[in-house]
């Protein structure tokens, strides 16, 4: 009997606020809501695709500029270690053929759906 009220207790902490967020954007049948929006504005599949690749390639896209930078941090703290320009050197081009790899799947997911889109 003791260990069902802290569970009891934990049950109504954690859904408590579910409810009242659904109840809050009217997903209820009380507030005689329809149910929840959709946030991508849009059921067509292609476009879904289109704003998914845009944003993993903007999000990589700063990550591909950040791995640059710090590889040139990295040559100038070489101070000419071999070792150290090897590491250099290989981070370099990690980045670029990552920064690469990202550009061409972005060109062939815009290919496939705009191919999806005309079919």
């Amino acid at each position: 009997m003791n260990c069902l009220f802290p569970a009891f207790l934990l049950a109504v902490l954690i859904f408590l606020p579910v409810f009242a967020v659904c109840e809050a954007v009217g997903f209820g049948e009380s507030s005689g809501g329809t149910g929840l929006e959709n946030p991508i504005g849009t059921s067509d599949f292609s476009v879904i695709v289109k704003k998914i690749t845009a944003l993993v390639a903007k999000i990589g896209s700063i990550i591909a500029a950040l791995m640059v930078i710090w590889s040139g941090f990295l040559f100038t703290t070489a101070r000419g270690d071999t070792e150290q320009l090897k590491k250099a050197r290989s981070t370099f081009y990690y980045a670029v053929i990552g920064a690469a790899v990202l550009l061409g799947a972005y060109a062939i997911a815009a290919a496939v759906s705009d191919f999806a889109q005309k079919l």
